[in-house]
């Protein structure tokens, strides 16, 4: 009896209160007003494999309705999660919460956009959840609005046309709650900007977007724990503090299409390249050579001119003569073709007097 007294003091049943507000199972120290309750969370993203999304969540806080002032929760060890698209299910471990508060502090509505985003790696999400009912180690709140703050300023608003479960286990230590596309659009485009280096510095001026209405595949959410990893992978930068010991791997994304260009190009250009190149050249060098055998040769069969003598007679008395011997130019030329023996174009001339 004593023990359930301690426990129902701890984490009372739904409509019963712990010093004006609702206790959360697993979560002393830490109530929620009565009514709808704002909770803030600056979360970061580690590594994305597969449809699985490993986030952390850096600090946390809790906005009274009625004050509008925040009670801001500085960890030094954040609480790992897993977004699993593939069955819209989405859990945080809250096992190492009570020892991981250093601090907290009181901040006005204004202030909470500074500090929980402390990086341009961080994302500001703030939810309207009330509690709809406690059952042994389990607490069950409903979402009725979601809104993310990205680095740039510009607030996503999430209306949900049915409230979202969120259950929190304090036997597993774990906060279960579903997913929905719009979300992991969202979650992916900030993916991409942080992996293309688009977040230069953050913009405290928050910008309203348009609501985006939306309805939840799942209401309830999947009880079963998801195995987290021994080492929490981290590809891209994450605000201090971190969870556990990590792995701090290169982002591999923005580097992929460089890596390859330079790989497979110089290759290709200098193997296929030069080879033709001297085979060639000593050929159009031969053709060259036998333009002065051709033009040696035409002048060698240019006509040549000689004299051939020629016998005539002269007339005398008698009948008889006497001999006369002329000299005439007699041509000579080749056979077309380049090749025979020349060609006489005169011939000896032999005349007598009647």
């Amino acid at each position: 009896m004593a023990i359930n007294s301690v426990i129902g003091q701890q984490y009372p049943p739904a409509g019963q209160g712990t010093e004006g507000g609702y206790a959360i199972p697993g979560m002393p120290g830490i109530s929620l007003g009565p009514g709808t309750n704002t909770i803030a969370l600056s979360v970061s993203i580690a590594s994305q494999q597969g449809s699985q999304i490993y986030f952390q969540v850096n600090s946390f806080a809790i906005v009274d309705q009625q004050s509008q002032a925040a009670t801001v929760y500085t960890l030094s060890q954040a609480m790992p999660g897993i977004m699993d698209t593939g069955n819209n299910n989405v859990q945080v471990d809250v096992s190492k919460l009570q020892s991981s508060i250093q601090s907290t502090q009181q901040a006005s509505m204004s202030d909470l956009y500074t500090i929980l985003r402390p990086s341009v790696n961080s994302l500001m999400v703030l939810a309207q959840l009330a509690q709809q009912g406690a059952q042994g180690a389990q607490a069950t709140f409903q979402v009725q609005s979601l809104q993310v703050i990205m680095p740039d300023g510009q607030a996503n608003v999430f209306n949900l046309s049915q409230p979202m479960s969120v259950v929190v286990d304090s036997s597993a230590m774990r906060v279960y709650t579903v997913g929905f596309p719009q979300v992991y659009n969202l979650v992916n485009t900030f993916i991409m900007n942080i992996q293309n280096n688009y977040y230069t510095s953050i913009n405290y001026n928050v910008v309203a977007g348009p609501t985006i209405v939306v309805t939840p595949p799942v209401l309830y959410p999947i009880m079963a724990p998801i195995a987290f990893p021994a080492v929490w992978p981290v590809f891209y930068p994450v605000p201090v503090p971190v969870p556990m010991p990590v792995v701090t791997v290169t982002p591999l994304p923005p580097s992929v299409t460089p890596t390859k260009m330079p790989t497979v190009s110089p290759t290709v250009t200098h193997a296929a390249s030069p080879t033709p190149s001297p085979t060639k050249k000593p050929v159009l060098s031969a053709i060259a050579t036998k333009k002065p055998i051709s033009s040696a040769i035409i002048p060698t069969k240019k006509p040549v001119s000689t004299y051939k003598p020629i016998t005539t007679f002269k007339p005398t008395a008698g009948g008889g003569g006497g001999v006369i011997t002329t000299k005439k130019p007699i041509t000579t030329t080749h056979r077309p073709g380049g090749g025979g023996m020349p060609i006489a174009t005169r011939m000896p001339i032999t005349t007598k007097k009647p």
